[in-house]
C-alpha cells in the first residue's frame, strides 16, 4: 500500500496504474476475474442451482423471460458469497 498519502491522490495513483489498489491480492483468492474453466464451470453450476431453487420457490419467475434476470442476480449472489469468504478470513 503507498504511504503517506491522501485519498484524492491515492485514487489519481490508482487511476494512473490500472489497478484497484497495488498489491491487492482479494481478487486472486476469491477468483473473482478467474477465466481459469474448472473454476468457471464450479460457479456455472452454482449459479444454475440457485436459479433453479429459485424458480422452485418463486413460482411467478419460472417463465423464460425472467431467466436472464435471474441468473445475472444468482451470479451475483455466488460471487458476492466468494469475495465475502475472502475478506472475513
Amino acid at each position: 500500500m503507498i504511504t503517506g498519502t491522501k485519498p484524492k491522490q491515492l485514487a489519481a495513483q490508482t487511476a494512473l496504474s490500472g489497478q484497484a489498489r497495488p498489491g491487492n491480492q482479494n481478487a486472486a483468492k476469491s477468483h473473482a476475474y478467474s477465466k481459469d474453466r474448472k473454476v468457471l464451470q464450479l460457479r456455472s453450476r452454482r449459479v444454475s442451482s440457485r436459479v433453479n431453487k429459485a424458480q422452485k420457490l418463486y413460482w411467478w419467475l419460472a417463465d423464460e423471460k425472467n431467466k436472464p434476470t435471474l441468473r445475472s442476480w444468482a451470479a451475483l449472489c455466488v460471487l458476492t458469497e466468494d469475495i465475502g469468504a475472502v475478506l472475513v478470513n
